[in-house]
């Protein structure tokens, strides 16, 4: 991922508090998401991306219990 300057690490999802670092490891720092509008409230079901989600974990789900 990169800030416009120069490349950072991520480790965690961007949606909750996650550990950043630039190339390297150090320092490091936690980083918040901002808050940003609610989605508008919708009638139809669960977008393209949510969907994808859904069914990688039920796939990783389903491999890890064929181990």
């Amino acid at each position: 991922m990169t800030d416009g300057v120069g490349v950072l690490w991520v480790c965690g999802d961007l949606r909750f508090p996650a550990a950043m670092a630039p190339r390297g490891g150090s320092p490091i720092w936690l980083a918040t998401p901002v808050p940003g509008p609610a989605p508008a409230e919708s009638n139809q079901g669960p977008g393209v991306i949510e969907e994808v989600v859904r069914q990688a974990g039920q796939d990783a789900m389903r491999a890890w219990l064929n181990e």
